[in-house]
């Protein structure tokens, strides 16, 4: 029967060579790890198929679009299948392509057989030749619902249920990252590689990350969109929060004085700053790193090192993140990092409007509300 693994507790788990706090927490088991368990998937009479059309979004929008057709699965009571060789293979393989498989340097290719048993085992989906749909699957009530139908739906269940449900599976793909020492220098191939990097460079154990998505100069507007939407799904029935509003633009800007704030407050100053971003703000870098106090810390990704799988893995492992409430990347490495054990006060995506001098409160300052859509509408993962 094709499960999902909920067996974690080892004393230490590491990932790319740094240990993971409270990794007592879990455990990983090894032949659930190499896949050694998965048999036959279980009998249900509706299968899901994802990856029949092109993926929706970038890669953590079709991250978040598996993790919502999972959950589109469960509430229909089917089985989530993926058609081999599609983006939803892809985006797996990109990121997680170590779960339990060797991988063959013959042209860089994974050896599926090995990686496809852990992801049956470990994710609880089918992988399916798309012509097994209408023979071997033809018994079953099929549903070919479209990425971007997907990436939208949101489970009716709580935030907590939703965390129940995702927490084992987030732990178990950010262990097993794709990091193949023979593939260093691709940094497509291996998610450490960002990791690798600058702790060659730099003698530091502890260090912040920070997010900067400027998203074509809609930033601000998407946080006002999404400041809107809290207020009217969450706010406006929690008692005494009507007057709470999100700060537009700190998330945005990332003036020095927020990022300072943050890392005082948290005892890092005088530690590496790294800034992942999507390139479109250089000058955000350009004033953090001109700034009397903490611009010498401040630096930036090397062009030749940087991918989305390699930075993720850097805001996961950080001691401190700071993120953008409307990136599902920001969002997706906010709840690996509390999957993982970081401490929720440690992730900082929410500030509030700022009513006095460079000191913020932070909202969503909890692991369920990383998974409420009253919150963080379509960003949830």
């Amino acid at each position: 029967r094709a499960h999902i693994s909920t067996n974690y507790y080892v004393d230490q788990t590491q990932i790319c060579n740094r240990v993971v706090p409270n990794s007592s927490l879990f455990r990983r088991d090894q032949k659930m790890q190499d896949g050694e368990n998965s048999t036959k998937a279980p009998i249900k009479r509706k299968l899901v198929i994802l990856g029949w059309n092109r993926e929706y979004g970038q890669t953590n929008n079709q991250i978040n679009t598996i993790f919502h057709a999972m959950d589109y699965a469960v509430d229909i009571d089917a089985h989530l299948a993926i058609i081999r060789g599609t983006w939803p293979n892809h985006v797996l393989q990109l990121l997680f392509a170590g779960m339990g498989s060797n991988i063959s340097l013959n042209n860089g290719v994974h050896r599926t057989d090995r990686w496809e048993k852990a992801v049956v085992t470990n994710l609880g989906v089918l992988i399916v030749n798309k012509e097994e749909i209408s023979t071997k699957y033809s018994h079953m009530e099929v549903h070919f619902n479209t990425s971007e139908e997907m990436y939208f739906y949101n489970t009716k269940v709580s935030p907590s249920e939703i965390k129940k449900r995702r927490i084992s599976i987030i732990r178990y793909l950010w262990t097993h990252p794709t990091n193949n020492k023979e593939m260093l220098q691709d940094q497509n191939v291996n998610v450490c590689s960002v990791v690798n990097n600058i702790f060659v460079q730099l003698n530091e154990s502890k260090y912040t990350v920070v997010h900067s998505r400027w998203m074509n100069g809609a930033c601000t507007k998407q946080i006002s969109d999404l400041a809107h939407h809290i207020r009217k799904n969450y706010w406006n029935t929690t008692r005494n929060s009507t007057q709470w509003t999100l700060d537009k633009i700190a998330p945005c800007e990332l003036p020095p004085s927020y990022i300072k704030y943050i890392i005082m407050k948290n005892d890092m100053l005088h530690k590496p700053i790294y800034v992942i971003t999507d390139g479109e703000k250089p000058d955000i870098i350009q004033r953090l790193q001109a700034d009397h106090i903490i611009g010498k810390d401040v630096y930036s990704i090397p062009s030749n090192v940087t991918s989305v799988g390699g930075d993720m893995m850097l805001g996961i492992l950080a001691n401190v993140f700071i993120g953008a409430p409307m990136s599902t990347m920001s969002g997706n490495i906010a709840r690996a990092r509390a999957a993982l054990g970081f401490h929720s006060s440690t992730n900082y995506l929410f500030p509030l409007s700022n009513q006095s001098h460079n000191e913020w409160e932070f909202f969503c300052d909890n692991d369920d509300c990383l998974y409420d859509s009253s919150v963080l509408k379509d960003y949830v993962g």
